[in-house]
C-alpha cells in the first residue's frame, strides 16, 4: 500500500487521482474475495451432491425379520453367539 502511494508521489500526481486508484484497488479486491467465496461455496455444494448420489447406490442391508442360518430370527439372536459348544 505504502509503495502504491509512493510510486503515485514520483509521478506528480493529484490527490484525487491517488484516492481513486487507491479506491479501485480495493473494489477490486473485494470483488475478487466475493468469488473466491461463492467458489468455495459452490465447491461445496458440488461435494454434497456428490455424497448424495454415492448414498443412492449403496447396498441394502439384510432384512432384520427375516431368518438365520440357524433358525433364530436375528431379533432373538440379538447378543447371542451364533458359535455355540
Amino acid at each position: 500500500m505504502i509503495k502504491i502511494i509512493e510510486f503515485f508521489h514520483f509521478l506528480d500526481t493529484l490527490g484525487g487521482e491517488v484516492g481513486l486508484a487507491l479506491s479501485a484497488c480495493m473494489s477490486l479486491t473485494g470483488g475478487l474475495q466475493y468469488g473466491m467465496r461463492q467458489s468455495a461455496e459452490m465447491e461445496n455444494q458440488m461435494t454434497s451432491v456428490e455424497r448424495v448420489l454415492e448414498y443412492g447406490n449403496l447396498e441394502l442391508e439384510a432384512d432384520l425379520n427375516k431368518p438365520i442360518a440357524n433358525g433364530l430370527s436375528s431379533k432373538e439372536n440379538h447378543g447371542r453367539s451364533a458359535n455355540r459348544r
